[in-house]
C-alpha cells in the first residue's frame, strides 16, 4: 500500500471537500479537519468517508495515519 494521505486520494478522485462532505453526510469544515489530521472520525463517519473515496476502512485509516505522520514530521 502506498503512503498516500487523504488529500492525495481525494485529489486523485477529482473530488472537492464539499463533494466528500456531501457524500459522507458531514460538514465541509469537519471533513477538512479530518483530512488535515486535526480530528479522528467516529467509525460511522469513517465508513461514510471510505465509501465516498472508494476505500476500504483499512485503507482509510492507513491514509489517516499517513496524514498524521506527515504532520508530526513537519512539526518536529
Amino acid at each position: 500500500m502506498q503512503d498516500r494521505n487523504l488529500e492525495s486520494i481525494r485529489l486523485e478522485r477529482k473530488l472537492s471537500h464539499n463533494e466528500i462532505a456531501d457524500l459522507s453526510g458531514i460538514s465541509r469544515s469537519f471533513y477538512t479537519l479530518i483530512e488535515n489530521g486535526n480530528r479522528t472520525p467516529s467509525i460511522g463517519v469513517a465508513k461514510k468517508i471510505s465509501l465516498a473515496l472508494n476505500l476500504t476502512l483499512d485503507e482509510f485509516f492507513y491514509a489517516l495515519e499517513v496524514t498524521k505522520r506527515n504532520i508530526n514530521n513537519h512539526s518536529a
